[in-house]
């Protein structure tokens, strides 16, 4: 019976450890050819915008431009998700920011369960010129929070590609986790 219970608890370990690095975010790829599962905030229509761009592209896919040709308010996309307190995970894209300003960049709020801000952090993008790179960063929830909201923005004269946007769970947690199941079972035993 023991054995078979340790047999059953690694193949979930496995399961967890190969969905964690399933992304948390809906179309980050934008291969649909549209803002599905994203929303977006364009307040200053029609000097600022957000397009789905296939002429300009990373690899050859389709990515989105978020662009401002006024100074003031930002133009943004973002997704809200369901996400742990006291949790690392790990946020990367690839980028082009086309212009002179550090007025691009990507938000991290932290949201409770009743969709109150506790928390937020900003990382700015600075220009690439005619290159994409990739961002890649590692975040820890602040406790109590429940669900978190992603938004990469553009403001102050600016333009900007995003593509391959992936936020998943740090994979050395899960691996942590199994490893206790693991040693609490095996001292059952």
């Amino acid at each position: 019976m023991i054995r078979r219970c340790f047999k059953l608890l690694l193949l979930l370990v496995l399961v967890l450890a190969m969905s964690a690095q399933a992304n948390m975010l809906t179309n980050g790829d934008f291969n649909t050819g549209d803002l599905s599962g994203w929303w977006s905030w364009i307040p200053m229509a029609p000097d600022q915008g957000v397009t789905i761009e296939t002429a300009y592209t990373y690899d050859f896919t389709p990515n989105v431009m978020l662009w401002s040709n006024v100074a003031g308010d930002w133009a943004r996309i973002g997704q809200d998700t369901v996400i742990g307190e006291n949790m690392p995970y790990t946020l990367s894209c690839v980028y082009n920011v086309a212009s002179t300003t550090d007025s691009v960049g990507i938000g991290v709020k932290y949201l409770d369960d009743g969709w109150g801000e506790i928390g937020w952090e900003w990382i700015v993008l600075s220009d690439t010129g005619v290159q994409w790179l990739t961002y890649s960063g590692d975040f820890t929830t602040v406790p109590e929070t429940a669900h978190i909201e992603i938004t990469f923005q553009v403001g102050d004269l600016s333009t900007a590609y995003f593509d391959d946007i992936v936020l998943v769970p740090e994979p050395a947690t899960i691996a942590l986790m199994a490893l206790g199941g693991l040693t609490i079972l095996r001292k059952r035993k």
